[in-house]
């Protein structure tokens, strides 16, 4: 199990590295993100123009929420997926394992009693 955790946490930590850039893509390329501009005039901001870098930080700061929902939503409803098909193939697992533990069991004809205290706290530990 530690194994398995261990490969999840990393998993989880390589992909989510690539988040920055990939809500700086969506952003840009999906949702329409502008990179605001100072105005280098010399004279001064006339209110239009101002209204028009409000406008336009508005419209920015939408295409950014949306890519972060984005980078978030649909990974997440991948792992629900993945996750809810591995909850409908548990029951079988949980059978398969139980045989090859008896096998195993079986094959050492009751040497150890390490294996037979395994068994008892398997039976204890997964549902019947």
């Amino acid at each position: 199990m530690t194994t398995v955790f261990a490969l999840d946490r990393t998993f989880e930590a390589v992909l989510a590295s690539f988040a920055p850039p990939v809500v700086g893509m969506l952003a840009e390329r999906l949702y329409g993100y502008k990179l605001a501009r100072s105005a280098a005039g010399g004279g001064g901001v006339d209110e239009r123009a101002a209204a028009v870098d409000v406008e336009m930080e508005r419209h920015s700061a939408t295409s950014l929420a949306r890519a972060i929902y984005t980078s978030i939503a649909v990974p997440m409803a991948l792992c629900c997926a993945i996750y809810s098909f591995m909850y409908c193939t548990y029951p079988k697992d949980r059978e398969v394992a139980r045989a090859e533990a008896a096998r195993d069991r079986g094959g050492h004809g009751g040497e150890g009693s390490d294996s037979e205290d395994e068994g008892d706290g398997e039976r204890k530990l997964l549902p019947q």
